[in-house]
């Protein structure tokens, strides 16, 4: 991104922002996130999976949902670093993110050595959840990719944009499928962020996941739960925060 002396910003050095999203037209954190925006600048919004009826203004990639989430994920984001006329790096965006203040690029943030996250998420959650079963085959996978594991970094509990090139991630992906053609549940931010060792600054996680979740209201980037979004202070933070339509809404 080039930033002039003046500030301001060359339309032609902008990146575009893609969202895989889930079936329905009831998505109010997509709505707000689209919302948030306003505070990056950015060229073209991508939306991968479904694109809810009030959404507008976006360049639209419909991928047919079946009833496995994973299986989503992975065709919607197959084809949204695959789009036709999208710039070469793209602002990777989940709809339960918001980017609560002004910035003027997205910042390579991690949350740290991700044997410690599975630590504590082991330690912290049901023994049933699968997430610490994502992030181990993520540390198999990379390891015999040729990442050393006690380097292995967390770019996917931390829940904030994050900036990807298109052919990179693509050639990841075809790598892994044909070195492991039937090992698919692996944490894809954390797999090309050591691959390509991104590095970035550690920091904290931004989801708030429930209802009583204290809240940094300095924070640059929120990210929320839809029971925390609907019932909890951060819905009410956020949404006090963008109260205007947005560019992106009917």
């Amino acid at each position: 991104m080039i930033v002039q002396g003046n500030g301001e910003v060359h339309m032609s050095s902008l990146m575009d922002v893609v969202y895989i999203v889930r079936p329905g037209d009831d998505n109010e954190e997509l709505r707000y996130s689209l919302r948030s925006l306003k505070n990056i600048p950015h060229r073209k919004v991508f939306i991968a999976g479904y694109k809810p009826e009030w959404v507008t203004g976006v360049e639209y990639l419909p991928v047919p949902q079946s009833q496995y989430k994973y299986d989503n994920i992975q065709k919607n984001l197959q084809t949204v670093f695959s789009a036709q006329g999208a710039t070469d790096d793209v602002i990777y965006m989940n709809d339960d993110f918001f980017v609560m203040k002004p910035i003027k690029e997205v910042e390579v943030l991690h949350r740290g050595k991700l044997l410690d996250v599975i630590d504590e998420y082991e330690k912290k959650f049901s023994p049933w959840m699968l997430y610490p079963t994502y992030m181990r085959n993520t540390v198999y996978m990379l390891r015999k990719l040729g990442v050393e594991v006690d380097d292995i970094k967390s770019y996917d509990s931390i829940h904030v944009p994050m900036v990807v090139n298109r052919g990179k991630w693509l050639a990841l992906q075809q790598k892994s499928k044909e070195l492991f053609p039937n090992f698919q549940l692996m944490l894809w931010r954390t797999m090309y962020g050591n691959y390509y060792q991104l590095g970035g600054r550690e920091v904290d996680d931004a989801k708030v996941a429930n209802s009583f979740g204290s809240i940094n209201h300095d924070a640059t980037f929120l990210s929320s739960l839809d029971s925390s979004f609907r019932e909890g202070a951060i819905g009410k933070f956020v949404c006090d925060t963008f109260p205007d339509k947005g560019q992106y809404e009917v």
